[in-house]
């Protein structure tokens, strides 16, 4: 190398030792200087419908009382979005009673994370609006289908019958906690697997490809909501068929800056 080139490559090394450790505090305070996000708090619980009034150990009161010791910034409801700032007499013809109540309780801090299907969208429910949808025609249908009585489907129909006496079981005599610590959840998996079995190759699979759908969209719409309000605490209230597939959505792909809350005594 020519002493040219030496003095240059030296002078080189002299500026760049010379400038990183500049550079470092510098980087240092860009870091510094990004926004913290603060977590959202979420409590998922499951409510019983009619079944709080029979249930000794999880009344619509235990509930009501669970939610109010969250503090919850914000209460989700499984209601369509556009149904939530809807007349309350209206409400209370076509969804469950805590919600309908819980949606008085809270008012301005409830939002609505439910779908009902495309065909829906936007439109008033009527009484009984699932019988004349699609999904719930075909139901009827299943009841008496030729297809559902091979001995195959027959005795996956009878493991149905069976975790359905399970599930019963736990509904009307769980407490909030137990409800909601994952053992009924579990019982939700074996059904809806055992469901997709028996309707699998026939006209019926639809019934099955709805329910997924349908709670995977409202799985997505609290991770939406969520994301979108930090630092909030968020109390989700859904169907006790449903919370399975909350639980499993965040489980299995963690919302950044989400903190999931276990269900504690009422």
């Amino acid at each position: 190398m020519s002493p040219v080139s030496s003095r240059r490559a030296a002078l080189a090394f002299l500026l760049s030792a010379t400038l990183i450790p500049l550079a470092e505090p510098a980087l240092a305070r860009k870091r510094k200087a990004q926004p913290r996000i603060a977590p959202v708090t979420l409590m998922v619980v499951a409510s019983l419908h009619d079944l709080h009034g029979i249930n000794p150990h999880y009344s619509f009161d235990d509930l009501y009382r669970l939610i109010a010791k969250f503090r919850p910034d914000r209460v989700g409801l499984e209601m369509r979005p556009e149904d939530v700032t809807g007349d309350p007499a209206w409400l209370a013809s076509v969804y469950p009673k805590e919600m309908v109540e819980l949606r008085a309780l809270y008012s301005d801090r409830v939002f609505g994370f439910d779908w009902l299907g495309d065909e829906l969208n936007g439109k008033p429910l009527p009484e009984k609006w699932h019988e004349s949808t699609p999904i719930g025609e075909l139901q009827a249908q299943a009841a008496d289908a030729a297809e559902l009585r091979t001995p195959d489907k027959q005795a996956l129909a009878a493991r149905l019958t069976d975790i359905a006496a399970q599930k019963r079981r736990l509904l009307e005599t769980a407490s909030a906690r137990r409800l909601n610590d994952g053992r009924y959840d579990d019982l939700c998996v074996a059904y809806d697997n055992t469901l997709k079995a028996y309707y699998d190759g026939t006209r019926f699979a639809d019934i099955t490809a709805f329910q997924t759908g349908r709670k995977a969209r409202i799985a997505a719409n609290i991770a939406n909501f969520a994301r979108s309000h930090p630092g909030e605490r968020i109390a989700v209230v859904v169907g006790p068929d449903h919370r399975a597939a909350v639980m499993n959505f965040f489980a299995g792909a963690p919302v950044d800056h989400v903190v999931m809350k276990a269900v504690a005594k009422a």
